[in-house]
């Protein structure tokens, strides 16, 4: 296997956002944000437009997958399901 591997993603730009704000924004180099969207590192955004990025994949974390369900199950076993209360 790779040692790095990635994922292809796409975003939309903000309102002011640059080369290098999405760079920071995901961490990853002005030069490569430039590389994946043929423009120069210089280059602003225009709002709305589709960003690439190629981010690492992280390890997930243990229990991460479950904490972010789109919808609540039903309980088939019987027992009361608390609701998750957000974390600050």
């Amino acid at each position: 296997a790779p040692e790095a591997s990635v994922r292809r993603t796409t975003v939309k730009a903000g309102q002011q956002d640059t080369v290098a704000s999405i760079a920071a924004r995901y961490r990853v180099k002005a030069a490569d944000v430039a590389r994946w969207n043929a423009v120069e590192a210089s280059a602003q955004f225009k709002p709305g437009q589709t960003i690439t990025l190629e981010l690492p994949v992280r390890a997930a974390k243990a229990g991460g997958a479950t904490k972010t369900a789109a919808k609540p199950r039903p309980n088939k076993g019987g027992t009361k399901v608390a609701a998750a209360k957000p974390t600050r």
